[in-house]
């Protein structure tokens, strides 16, 4: 089988991208074809990125070997030296050359490995996106089903344990990838059943204190999208049948209810008293609350949501009414009415823990 390269393929994946931004629902036609060549790239992309890494793994190992093996020849080091010393000016200019050829053959074979393994990345990267971006679309006469297990084991399982420390800058294409399937209820299913590690690692992100604001708002847009899931929207907006949209609510409260520990502390490690003390005091900006401010109030709203689901997380139900409580004391200028409402929905759940 003729291998495609790496040109043909980037093309490939920036021109469908185009197509589905300018035909929406009519690019579903070509979803079969091109889903089996996304999996196969990114099968492909993934072997070569292993190999490229196997390589660099390799190439520094013996490196190390010749460094250890020039330590432990000291002695005969030093007789070289002598016997270089005594040779004719043109012997050593030649051996000078020799050494300098060498070395940048290492340098080359270095940089070819560095470059396969960055463009096996980008092709990846790419082919996800286009994922994401097929999902996102969200076409309501296909069914991704069949393709889900190949897109776990292809996709999300090899990258799965780095998914936390990977995005706390940017949104990677994985990132968006899971974010897409919380978009519609038809999809929640591949959102937490195929890894119990995927909702787990997302929320992870919640956790890193040095996370930015955009990443941490895509985690909450999926967080807050399961706990407004209506059974009734359900099936007038996304066609499912009654069964299916009860289906999922059950999903919904048990995936919630089985990670309540881990918003939790999450939600601990986030609502700092220097972050709401900062974000409850900065001025507002034409007549509308700060991008800090924003945030928090969310954040404080989702966890008033998620505190209908708490009943035994005593430690940090305590530990974030602490930091909560003294919110209320706030102006209404700084601290929005709803807001102090959540607090106190907070409170009224937690105080009995």
């Amino acid at each position: 089988m003729k291998r495609v390269s790496t040109k043909a393929q980037s093309s490939y994946f920036h021109l469908f991208l185009d197509m589905v931004r300018q035909l929406g629902y009519k690019a579903t036609p070509v979803f079969h074809e091109t889903l089996v060549i996304i999996l196969s790239s990114i099968g492909c992309a993934q072997r070569e990125f292993d190999a490229a890494s196997d390589d660099l793994r390799e190439l520094a190992s013996s490196r190390r070997a010749e460094d250890s093996m020039a330590v432990d020849d000291a002695e005969e080091a030093e007789v070289d030296a002598v016997v270089a010393a005594e040779e004719s000016d043109d012997d050593e200019d030649a051996a000078v050359n020799d050494d300098e050829e060498e070395e940048d053959s290492g340098r080359m074979t270095l940089g070819s490995i560095k470059r396969r393994r960055d463009s096996a990345r980008n092709i990846r990267q790419m082919a996800v996106k286009c994922l994401a971006k097929m999902f996102e679309l969200q076409p309501p006469q296909f069914d991704f089903a069949p393709y889900v297990a190949c897109i776990y084991e292809q996709v999300v399982d090899p990258r799965i344990d780095s998914l936390t420390y990977e995005n706390t800058q940017n949104s990677s294409a994985l990132l968006l990838l899971l974010r897409s399937w919380s978009l519609s209820p038809r999809y929640f299913p591949y959102l937490v059943d195929y890894n119990p590690l995927a909702f787990k690692m997302l929320l992870g992100i919640l956790a890193v204190p040095t996370a930015h604001s955009s990443v941490v708002s895509l985690v909450l847009d999926v967080l807050q999208t399961l706990l407004d899931y209506s059974p009734a929207d359900a099936v007038e907006k996304h066609m499912l049948t009654e069964a299916e949209a009860e289906e999922r609510a059950v999903l919904v409260s048990r995936t919630i209810q089985s990670h309540v520990s881990q918003i939790l502390s999450h939600m601990r490690t986030c609502f700092t008293s220097d972050m709401l003390s900062l974000a409850t005091t900065q001025p507002q900006q034409a007549g509308k609350p700060s991008s800090a401010t924003t945030q928090a109030m969310r954040q404080i709203h989702i966890l008033s949501r998620v505190a209908e689901y708490a009943t035994k997380q005593a430690r940090d139900a305590k530990a974030l009414l602490d930091i909560l409580l003294p919110i209320l004391k706030r102006p209404n200028r700084t601290v929005p009415e709803r807001t102090k409402n959540d607090v106190l929905k907070v409170m009224l759940r937690f105080v009995p823990l």
